[in-house]
C-alpha cells in the first residue's frame, strides 16, 4: 500500500520530528534547526520550502526501499545498522515543542 504524504505533514515532521538515528530525515530536520534561526526572509522561506521538498524525496525513497526488501526478500544492505545514535533526542524534541512553525 503507498502512503501518500501531504506537505503539511511533512512540513510538521520536518520542524516537529525526532529520531533517536542520524539520518536523512534528522540531517534534514538539524539544516532546519538553523534555518529556524534565520531571520524572516524570502531566503528563509524558499529554504524552508526546499527542505521540505526534499524531506518527502527522502520519505518516498525510504518507503521504495522497504518495499523493494518486503516484495523481494532482499537481505542486503545494512538496515540503519550504521546511523549513529543519538543522546539528545529529548532535547531536541522540547526545543521543538517550544517553538512555532
Amino acid at each position: 500500500m503507498k502512503k501518500e504524504y501531504t506537505r503539511e505533514e511533512i512540513k510538521w515532521d520536518l520542524v516537529k520530528g525526532v529520531s533517536k538515528e542520524l539520518g536523512i530525515c534528522e540531517t534534514l530536520r538539524n539544516v532546519y534547526d538553523l534555518v529556524y534561526e534565520m531571520p524572516d526572509s524570502e531566503v528563509k522561506t524558499q529554504m524552508t520550502e526546499k527542505l521540505i521538498d526534499v524531506l518527502l524525496m527522502g520519505k518516498k525513497m525510504g518507503d521504495r526501499l522497504t518495499y523493494y526488501a518486503q516484495t523481494y526478500k532482499d537481505p542486503t544492505g545494512a538496515w540503519g545498522e550504521h546511523l549513529v545514535h543519538q543522546s539528545n533526542d529529548q532535547l531536541r524534541l522540547l526545543i521543538q515543542k517550544r517553538r512555532s512553525r
